[in-house]
């Protein structure tokens, strides 16, 4: 589901690009008159200002594509964390049941010479 989801939204955003574009380019030729925050009038191009308009709302995206980035690498890192901290116990309990065997193979050495001289006594 999750790839055919991506399938989707790539088709979409790839239509809006186009017909984006051909927005663009029709409407650059047009001049738009404006009125400038001083009062003063001036004119631009529609395709221009389409075009601003368009990059402007790029910005908003880009951002939270760059935030969610920065967030899965963290929980790679988190992830990477957790592995070595398991890989890390998982040997020191090898250790544990090492030193533990090598303690009964001594102890029952001793109960075998324990017997042994206990039997020959």
């Amino acid at each position: 589901m999750g790839a055919l989801r991506r399938i989707l939204l790539n088709t979409i955003s790839l239509l809006f690009i186009a017909v984006l574009a051909i927005l663009i380019v029709e409407n650059w030729p047009v001049s738009t008159p404006l009125l400038l925050p001083n009062g003063a009038h001036a004119s631009a191009s529609l395709g221009g200002i389409i075009l601003t308009g368009a990059i402007l709302a790029m910005v908003p995206a880009i951002m939270r594509q760059w935030l969610s980035v920065g967030q899965i690498q963290n929980q790679i890192k988190q992830f990477e964390l957790r592995r070595e901290k398991a890989e890390v116990k998982a040997e020191v309990n090898q250790d544990q049941v090492r030193v533990l065997e090598a303690k009964i193979q001594t102890l029952e050495k001793a109960l075998d010479q324990a017997l042994s001289q206990k039997g020959s006594s």
